[in-house]
């Protein structure tokens, strides 16, 4: 019996010396990793409405925002002019595109609006200058409510901003800030 053990132990033995000899590789070739860099998408679309799958999309390109829009399954049939959503994309690179389909009818409707301040800090990372509310701009890194409201004002009384220049005459904006700001807004 205690030969019977001895031999069960020196078979197994043997084994774990044959896997372990066996089963060691020497490291003489290095091998390369891959490594794939996926780029940015060009833009976004928050689909809503009548669709089957609403939720935030990455658009590759483009030219495939009609694909992507097919690919929330919308509960009708949808015309939206190709050419125009590419245009808005191209200055926007984030959309809200809110499909409805009217009772009775099989063709539905599409409503272009751009995205929340929190869904383009989110996803683009920038806030627009010239769109944002207060409530919105507080949500910029730097800038509270006394300082949203002194931009909202000079953008009532100046118009639109043409450059982050004309930032530098907002009271409390100096060039320290605006280079913090710059990282955040969008024109």
């Amino acid at each position: 019996m205690i030969w019977q053990r001895l031999a069960l132990v020196l078979v197994v033995a043997a084994l774990l010396l044959v896997l372990l000899v066996k089963g060691r590789h020497r490291g003489e070739r290095t091998s390369v990793t891959a490594l794939r860099v996926v780029p940015p998408p060009a833009a976004w679309l928050h689909l809503t409405g009548d669709v089957r799958r609403d939720g935030v999309y990455p658009v590759a390109d483009v030219k495939m925002t009609k694909d992507v829009i097919k690919m929330a399954e919308p509960l009708c049939v949808i015309h939206c002019n190709q050419m125009q959503l590419e245009t808005v994309l191209k200055k926007q690179p984030g959309l809200r595109v809110d499909i409805v389909c009217p009772a009775g009818h099989t063709s539905g409707l599409v409503k272009i609006e751009p995205l929340t301040a929190q869904q383009s800090l989110v996803l683009l990372g920038s806030v627009s200058l010239n769109n944002a509310t207060a409530d919105e701009l507080c949500l910029v890194p730097g800038i509270g409510p006394i300082l949203a409201q002194r931009i909202l004002q000079f953008r009532q009384n100046n118009g639109d901003f043409a450059n982050f220049d004309e930032l530098l005459q907002v009271k409390g904006i100096a060039e320290k800030k605006l280079e913090i700001l710059k990282q955040y807004l969008t024109i």
